[in-house]
């Protein structure tokens, strides 16, 4: 068994959106300071990381969000 700790990720400065584009970006902890939560989204996914990102951002596009972030990715 493996444990990550990871809470520096978290403890960032703040960093600047970029602007707004017609599909949903795929931005950093750091960025969302500015933003409200719209909800949450998940997926279940066969095929690779690359797949579950596009399935990610196609969700997020489809509800309407600009900008839409990663917290958690697992591989079964």
């Amino acid at each position: 068994m493996t444990l990550l700790c990871a809470c520096s990720a978290f403890q960032s400065k703040p960093m600047p959106l970029p602007p707004p584009t017609q599909q949903a970006q795929l931005i950093v902890y750091a960025q969302t300071s500015t933003l409200e939560k719209m909800g949450s989204i998940s997926v279940n996914v066969r095929g690779s990381s690359d797949d579950a990102d596009r399935a990610i951002q196609q969700k997020a596009d489809a509800y309407g969000a600009r900008y839409y972030t990663i917290t958690l990715k697992q591989e079964h």
